[in-house]
């Protein structure tokens, strides 16, 4: 009648057979328009038929559809409870950057430094071949002194980015069989050897630690009895860490260990692992992602014709 193309039926005559029928409301419904409300409004009145549900009319219940079931309540993280990589969703600290999917990290803004291939330890790392190595098994860069057969190894072994770093935050699972290791950052590299830095310590007495090689000292500190809870001995562990101008913050295995100001750091540097002295070290370290905050101040990255090369 008044929509031609999607149905025939007259109002007068629907209101007519709804009265006959016995219902006691009626609706209209439309495409686009309502252009025979007003004429259908009447014809109700007329026939004493409301318009619209009537509470005797109500279904007694109303189950809502699963969609607007309100969701489960989510608890909050507990800022004291170790987490550790593994697979599946993992919040290694405060923030959405903090967030890890299957060893991701799931915001935006983030670039691997190892994809767990050869040529990309190659490309990207300065390294002794003698003591590092990329293990596809694992997908993790390795280092170790098996090579010295026994015997302690007298110096340290450091393996450092081709670029510099100065503001950013920083993903990576790592692993420790021996004595003591790090992540380092903001270096200074001269040699394989001395490399001053800052450095996210791991090792007995020295994990959740911030050290700084060049001063050769802990600059923030890691209770022990924290260290004995959050750590697994021999196994991988989880490092997020930020370094925004002198502002430092740690999260060991999704804790809080450390964060405060260190004025007197450099500002600028590559990222290194450490192999330390010592006999029958193993270090290795995976997932490694960097999200860059701030271009580098001061150009350190090395250079063949000044720095240690491979």
């Amino acid at each position: 009648h008044f929509s031609l193309l999607e149905a025939l039926p007259k109002i007068d005559a629907l209101v007519e057979a709804a009265k006959d029928a016995g219902q006691t409301a009626i609706a209209l419904t439309d495409l686009g328009n309502m252009y025979g409300i007003i004429d259908f409004y009447k014809e109700a009145k007329k026939a004493g038929i409301g318009i619209g549900p009537l509470e005797s009319s109500k279904p007694k219940s109303l189950t809502p559809p699963k969609s607007l079931t309100p969701p489960k309540k989510v608890e909050p993280r507990n800022p004291n409870t170790p987490v550790y990589p593994g697979p599946g969703k993992r919040v290694f600290g405060d923030g959405p950057d903090a967030v890890v999917l299957d060893g991701n990290p799931v915001a935006g803004g983030w670039t691997s430094l190892f994809n767990g291939k050869a040529t990309s330890l190659y490309y990207n790392w300065n390294w002794e071949k003698s003591y590092w190595e990329a293990e596809p098994r694992e997908g993790a860069i390795v280092g170790t002194t098996s090579g010295d057969r026994g015997r302690d190894t007298p110096h340290n072994h450091y393996l450092f980015t081709n670029w510099d770093y100065s503001d950013f935050e920083m993903h990576v699972d790592v692993k420790l069989v021996g004595h003591n290791s790090g992540v380092c950052a903001r270096i200074q590299p001269k040699s394989f050897d001395d490399v001053p830095g800052y450095q996210v310590d791991m090792g007995d007495g020295y994990w959740g630690c911030l050290w700084d090689e060049r001063r050769q000292r802990k600059i923030f500190d890691c209770p022990q009895e924290l260290q004995n809870k959050l750590v697994r001995r021999g196994d991988w562990n989880h490092y997020y860490f930020k370094m925004v101008g002198t502002h430092i913050t740690i999260y060991l295995n999704g804790v809080k260990t450390v964060e405060g100001d260190d004025p007197g750091g450099f500002k600028s540097g590559p990222i290194a692992f450490q192999l330390s002295r010592g006999r029958d070290m193993m270090a290795s370290f995976k997932n490694i992602y960097i999200k860059p905050l701030k271009n580098p101040t001061k150009g350190t990255a090395p250079q063949s014709d000044s720095n240690p090369r491979r």
